[in-house]
Parts: C-alpha cells; structure tokens; sequence
C-alpha cells in the first residue's frame, strides 16, 4: 500500500467527535486524555462547553492551562452569548459539526435525550468521570460497600441510599435541570435508577476510564471501559516529577487530598500534621504532602527533613516512575484510584464525600490497601499505624503488583480505538 492509499484509508475511517466535559478538572483530565487519543489515531475532535450555562465554573477558565498541554488548543468552541440558550446553542453546534460520535460527562447525561431524539448524532457516549453514576440497580452510590460486606450491611446502606434518593439532591437536581431543558427529556417521566443519580433509560452507550479488573465482579459489563488513558514520557501531557522525587532508593508515603474532601484550613492544619507524624514514624521514607499555597500551615516550615511539601504534583508521574516501597494516603477519588492501581501503589483510604466511598471499597474488596472509616479525621498517629501495616503487608503488596499488570495488559489491548471502531454498547470491548 502506498503512502497516498495509507492516508485516504486513515482520512476515510476518520470520526467526527464532540466532547463535553464537566468543567471541573477531575471531569476534564479524562474527557481531555481521551481527546488525546482520538487526534493521535487521526479523528476530528472539538471541545464543547459553555461560559454562560454553568455548573460551577465557566469552561474557559477550568480547562484553561489544559488545553495546550492536550493539543487541543484550537478545537475549543465555547457558548459564550446570553443572547442564546444553551440548549439552543448547543442544537446549533451538533447541526454545524454533523457529528458522528459525541461524548457527554455524565453531569450532562441529560442531553442525550435530545441528541438521541433529534438524529443529529450517530452514536451518543455518557463517559462518568466517578464510579457512582452510571449504576443500573442496587449498587451503592456515595456510602462505603462492596461485594464482600455481609447483608445487614447492605441492607443499611441501601435505607440510607434511598433517604438520600428522596431528598433529590445537588446531583439529581442539577442533572434533571439539564435534561429538562429538552422536549424529550422534559416530557418524560423521573426515571432514576434505585440507590444512583443517573436515568434507567438514558439512551447512549456508557463508559469510563478504567479498567475492568478493578470493578467489582458483577458490575463488570455493565458500562464500556476506555482504559486507564494515562501518559506516558511521549505523550504532550506527561509532566516530568520534581527532581528531589526521582530519588528511588527510599520508599514513598505520599500524602494528596485534592480540593474536595478537604476545604477548610484547620482540615489542611490536620494533613500536615498527619504529614509530620509519618515522618517522624517512618524516618527511612520519603514523605511528600500537597497543600495548596494559601492554606499552607505555619508549622510546616518548620518540619523535618525528608518531608517535602509542594502546592501540586504530578500524582501519576511521581507514583508510575517510583519502583521503591510506596503508599498513597488519599480519599481516593476514582482518579487517584486509576493512578495507584496502574502503578502497583498501595493505597491508606480515608474517603470523605461522593465517589470517595466507592474507590475506598474498592481498595479494600481488592486487597490493595486499607480504609479508615471516620466521620471525623482520624487522629494522625492511626493513621501512622495503618501506613505502617499497609508497607509491611506482603500480601496488598502482591495484590497491587497483580492488579497492576492486569490494568497494563488491559490499557495494552487500545480499548478506546477498539470501541471507536465499532462502538456498539456492551461488553465487547473487554478483552
């Protein structure tokens, strides 16, 4: 085949896709990676989203400092007018783009009644950036368990799913609001799944940035499952780990909370507290903390030598590229999860909030680390004492190094370009 053939092969097989994400970088990152994905097997992709219609922050502002770093720059197109309603607007782009894959983050699932109705989309995605909202029947959305709790357990947490359902929450609100805003989501009766925030009968096909082997057994099938799409060295979005991070010969306890499950400053007063009482328990390893600048503690400019503190890091970078003992102390939310089981790091999980409990009780059903269950932070010599267990613990050592090279073998199969070239729901995409 000559290389003209070659490029009319690739030109003809190339897809016209549209990818609105939540503005909310855990929202973004994967929605973005996938757009990564999509250019470098030779796709259209364009980037929708809105500075007039918000949840939360206006789209130009949270993807920002994202775009260049994806290679997406240029492909952004934004509702910026409030002379036009989004839902006018956003009927306007799928006309104009003449799309033949679209992918919604699940916060605007609710559209795809519209897209499905009005036949301006071949093939619509829902991709959930959080493991709780894509769930069919029973399974527990924002409360700790799993497959290996006893029935009184899940009794109790399904009562408490349900008197949380009733109350139509911040989610199901906002969610509802924008499938209202279609005559054919609006018209249609509440369809809730029991014990989640989604519809029984969202018409689109539904995916996530993972990997099959890190879902409990019979959720597996259920959604379609992109792979990890994390970077690598070569990749526009890799960001080199600080350099005093490189050192291997030490094991690493890092300790990254996000913005979400801690907010306040006497909450970051406790991390840096818990930061300095591993390392003072564990003066061999390596001890990393990140607090943000302006929440920053006085007393940790005063800590002991091998505790490093930083305002970010790059999680995935520092965590993949470190071969030595670590462990990840973290809510974690479904990103930090994907990050520690596609590095083998073992995770201390003290979720706070949303799909926190969920990734928690994975860590726990898959044997990859431990979880403290508190309604309160836990004092930080526990915490010293379940990261001491979890780097003593041959066996969630093992069970990370397994879990990881599942993940690898799966990311290795390209799943998301195997969908794209059949994208057809289902669980056809797992091996």
């Amino acid at each position: 085949m000559t290389d003209q053939s070659r490029k009319r092969k690739v030109a003809a097989m190339a897809l016209r896709v549209a990818i609105l994400p939540h503005a909310d970088l855990p929202h973004i990152l994967p929605c973005f990676r996938i757009g990564r994905e999509l250019l470098k097997w030779g796709h259209d992709v364009r980037i929708l989203g809105s500075d007039v219609h918000t949840l939360g922050r206006k789209h130009s502002d949270a993807w920002a400092d994202q775009l260049a770093r994806f290679g997406l720059r240029g492909r952004e197109i934004v509702h910026r007018s409030p002379d036009m309603t989004f839902f006018d607007w956003f009927i306007q782009q799928l006309r104009e783009l003449r799309l033949d894959v679209l992918i919604l983050d699940a916060v605007w699932q609710g559209l795809a009644f519209t897209c499905h109705n009005s036949s301006l989309v071949k093939t619509i995605i829902v991709h959930s950036a959080g493991l709780p909202e894509f769930r069919y029947t029973d399974m527990p959305t924002w409360r700790f368990a799993h497959p290996g709790h006893g029935r009184e357990h899940w009794a109790e947490t399904r009562r408490s799913i349900a008197e949380l359902d009733q109350t139509a929450g911040e989610f199901r609100g906002m969610i509802s609001s924008i499938r209202a805003q279609s005559g054919a989501g609006g018209a249609g009766p509440e369809a809730f799944a029991f014990g989640c925030i989604d519809f029984a009968t969202l018409p689109a096909i539904r995916a996530m940035s993972l990997c099959p082997a890190a879902e409990f057994p019979d959720e597996r099938g259920r959604v379609d499952y992109f792979g990890t799409l994390l970077p690598g060295p070569a990749d526009p979005d890799w960001k080199p780990p600080p350099s005093e991070l490189a050192d291997d010969s030490r094991a690493l306890i890092a300790c990254v909370f996000g913005t979400t499950a801690l907010v306040r400053k006497e909450q970051y007063e406790w991390l840096s507290s818990t930061a300095k009482s591993l390392a003072h328990s564990f003066p061999e390893c390596q001890v990393v903390v990140v607090v943000p600048d302006p929440l920053k503690p006085q007393d940790l400019t005063d800590r002991p030598k091998d505790l490093l503190c930083y305002p970010w890091i790059p999680l995935w970078e520092v965590l993949s590229t470190r071969t030595s003992a670590k462990v990840l102390l973290s809510p974690p939310g479904v990103g930090a999860f994907r990050e520690a089981v596609a590095s083998g790091t073992p995770v201390v999980a003290i979720p706070r909030r949303l799909d926190q409990f969920g990734a928690a009780a994975r860590v726990e059903y898959f044997k990859v680390g431990s979880v403290v269950i508190s309604r309160a932070l836990p004092a930080p010599h526990l915490v010293a004492q379940v990261v001491g267990h979890v780097l003593q613990s041959e066996e969630i050592q093992v069970q990370s190094r397994r879990l990881r090279q599942e993940v690898l073998a799966f990311d290795a199969t390209l799943p998301l370009k195997r969908f794209m070239e059949n994208p057809s729901p289902g669980a056809s995409h797992l091996t």
